[in-house]
C-alpha cells in the first residue's frame, strides 16, 4: 500500500515495544504495535495461528489471534479507538469464528463485521 516506508525500521519498532513488555493479552489474543516514523499512516495486519504461539500472554495461554498495528508518531486517538473496537470484536464468538476462517479474506471479513457490530 506504500504506507510502510522502511520495513526494517518498522520491525525494529515492534521488537523494541515488545522488549518493554509483552502485548500478549488474554484469551489467545496478541496486539503487537509500535509508533514509528517508518509508516505514513496507520497500518494493520491480522495473523492467525491455530496451534498457538507462546507470546508471554497475561493468562499464559498461547496467542492464536495476532493483530499488529504500526502507527505514525502523531497518532493517538485513532489507536485507542481501534484497540477498543478490536477487543470487543474479539470476544469468544469472534475469536472462534476467526480461528475457523478458511482464508485470509474470510478472516478479514469476520473481523470487519465484528468491529461494525459493536
Amino acid at each position: 500500500s506504500g504506507a510502510v516506508t522502511d520495513l526494517a525500521e518498522a520491525r525494529r519498532g515492534v521488537l523494541a515495544r515488545e522488549s518493554k513488555g509483552s502485548t500478549g493479552m488474554e484469551h489467545g489474543i496478541a496486539l503487537p504495535h509500535a509508533r514509528t516514523e517508518a509508516v505514513t499512516r496507520m497500518v494493520c495486519a491480522l495473523g492467525i495461528s491455530r496451534a498457538g504461539v507462546d507470546f508471554d500472554s497475561m493468562d499464559r495461554e498461547p496467542a492464536r489471534v495476532f493483530f499488529m498495528v504500526l502507527m505514525p508518531m502523531s497518532v493517538t486517538v485513532e489507536y485507542t479507538r481501534l484497540t477498543g473496537a478490536l477487543m470487543r470484536a474479539l470476544d469468544e464468538p469472534g475469536r472462534e469464528a476467526l480461528l475457523a476462517a478458511k482464508s485470509g479474506r474470510e478472516a478479514v471479513e469476520i473481523l470487519a463485521h465484528g468491529m461494525q457490530a459493536h
